[in-house]
């Protein structure tokens, strides 16, 4: 916890959020090697409120955006750059069923309300053929349940953000999002 701290007073907000996000991680898939997660929230929001130091401020502005389901950085980076450009606050990894209740997928952010999931589809998804077929059927499930998926790769988070954003709005306001 001392270290997060101690990074708030050096890295940007969006890497304070990141690695915060990776202290907080409770795994969704169990690894015995694995002993996180390494803090609570609330033993986080403990320590930003006892700290007085420098990055205080930037610790406690960063507080509230943790996530302890976000299970990698793009995925958290992701996540602030769609809240920061006015879109709501999505779910981060969360199952998704059909309408008979039978286990669809899990996926990175969803806004369930409005029936729209953004998926990041790092290296593995494009050069690995086994996980490309896993998700050509994973995606084709979702939208047959009537489940809108944007897509995102790399150039999208980190050259075309305003495309990026505007995909997502407009997936949004097609299933009556108000923004």
């Amino acid at each position: 916890m001392s270290t997060w701290l101690a990074l708030a007073s050096v890295v940007d907000e969006n890497e304070l959020i990141v690695a915060g996000d990776h202290l907080l991680l409770d795994p969704y898939v169990l690894d015995p090697y694995d002993i996180r997660p390494y803090a609570t929230l609330a033993q986080v929001t403990k320590a930003v409120e006892d700290f007085h130091g420098r990055g205080a401020r930037a610790a406690a502005s960063a507080l509230p955006l943790l996530s302890r389901r976000a299970e990698s950085r793009t995925e958290t980076l992701l996540r602030l750059l769609l809240l920061r450009s006015g879109l709501p606050m999505p779910d981060v990894n969360r199952e998704v069923f059909d309408g008979a209740g039978r286990f669809i997928a899990r996926v990175d952010l969803l806004f369930r309300q409005w029936r729209v999931i953004v998926e990041y589809d790092g290296e593995q998804h494009r050069v690995d053929d086994q996980q490309y077929e896993i998700d050509l059927h994973r995606l084709d499930r979702l939208r047959s349940a009537g489940w809108t998926v944007v897509q995102v790769r790399k150039r999208g988070l980190f050259v075309t953000q305003a495309d990026t954003i505007a995909r997502v709005a407009r997936a949004l306001r097609a299933h009556g999002w108000p923004g």
